[in-house]
């Protein structure tokens, strides 16, 4: 979505959001004070959690390359995958830190997530 929004900026203009400068920054700058209020307004936000599992894909690529360890991003015992939970943690995550932007946060719930285990191959 972010490449989206830099290609076609009218696209997330579209669904009703109004973000500054988004086709510039993209949609990892958001800040969590509008994602709270469009939670509030009951906005969906299933583009923030695609956008927050690209980031993280994005994340796991360069820790492979970097040969660090991978975090599971498809294991679902703690509701963190699930569209809902997801969405549900990013806007629990926002209440807390207005002002940080929606890049951190995705780092943030990265940080939690279990790391996988190099042994067990992944499907």
């Amino acid at each position: 979505m972010c490449v989206l929004a830099a290609i076609f900026p009218s696209a997330l203009h579209a669904q009703n959001l109004h973000i500054p400068n988004e086709g510039i920054a993209g949609l990892g700058m958001v800040e969590c004070e509008q994602i709270v209020q469009w939670d509030e307004q009951n906005t969906s936000m299933h583009y923030l959690v695609g956008w927050v599992h690209g980031w993280w894909t994005g994340y796991n690529l360069y820790l492979a390359e970097k040969g660090k360890p991978l975090r599971d991003t498809q294991s679902d015992g703690d509701g963190v995958t699930s569209l809902h939970g997801l969405e549900r943690i990013i806007v629990g995550h926002c209440v807390t830190e207005p002002d940080s932007p929606l890049v951190k946060v995705a780092a943030d719930i990265f940080d939690l997530l279990p790391e996988l285990d190099p042994t067990v191959p992944t499907q």
